[in-house]
């Protein structure tokens, strides 16, 4: 008896592409990051998977964001390490760290919950994304995102994930989010700050959780040298 062993092979993406007025496609990728680096097709254009209804920007594609020299946003990464090692206060320091975890991974709304004495459980403290009323708020101590937080547990997912998902969109002011975030902040076993975000497009990648991961690391970092 012959044993035939066949190699599976990935089918190619194809794309519809828009820019409002004329449609074209499907494309493949190739063509398309083709047609974007000789100017054909504008980065403001919307495209969708052909088969698929979903609309979504063409600049938010993960081939597109690796042809403009971010490969997942890593310029982005940079500057706001930058920025952070350059904060001049506690203030600075985590404001920084909101806006640049912001624009890295794309995020529309944001948080950040200071936890330091003599208050017992996080407050409140900085928002992105028009998020101003939600700050002075405590967070309860039986919080399951807070909870996971105090373990040293990074959150990410989508709202209907689970509890500490939805609890966490509903802090960021939308359940139908599509991806959210929370990162923890931690100095020794110590957790100084949580960090959430959303965003209403897709859900966060590993590298954005790696990428988080290394800017709070950062921020502790500098935290610290401010004393």
């Amino acid at each position: 008896m012959q044993l035939a062993l066949h190699a599976k092979t990935s089918p190619v993406a194809l794309w519809i592409v828009s820019n409002g007025e004329i449609t074209i496609g499907p494309v493949r990728t190739e063509l398309l990051l083709r047609g974007i680096r000789h100017g054909r097709v504008p980065l403001d254009c919307q495209v969708r998977a052909a088969g698929s209804d979903e609309w979504r920007p063409l600049e938010t594609l993960r081939e597109v964001v690796a042809l403009q020299g971010h490969s997942g946003a890593t310029g982005e990464f940079q500057r706001a390490a930058a920025d952070i090692a350059a904060a001049r206060d506690e203030r600075e320091v985590l404001l920084f760290l909101l806006q640049g975890a912001a624009r890295a991974t794309r995020a529309t709304q944001g948080l950040v919950h200071r936890q330091r004495p003599p208050v017992e459980w996080p407050v409140t403290s900085y928002s992105y994304g028009g998020l101003e009323d939600s700050l002075g708020q405590v967070i309860s101590y039986l919080d399951p995102a807070y909870l996971l937080a105090v373990s040293g547990q990074t959150l990410a997912g989508c709202p209907s994930d689970g509890l500490a998902e939805r609890v966490v969109a509903e802090r960021l002011g939308d359940e139908e989010l599509a991806g959210i975030i929370m990162v923890p902040v931690t100095h020794g076993t110590e957790l100084a700050a949580m960090l959430e975000l959303g965003r209403p497009d897709r859900p966060f990648r590993l590298g954005d959780v790696d990428g988080l991961s290394r800017l709070a690391t950062l921020a502790v970092a500098r935290l610290e040298e401010l004393g």
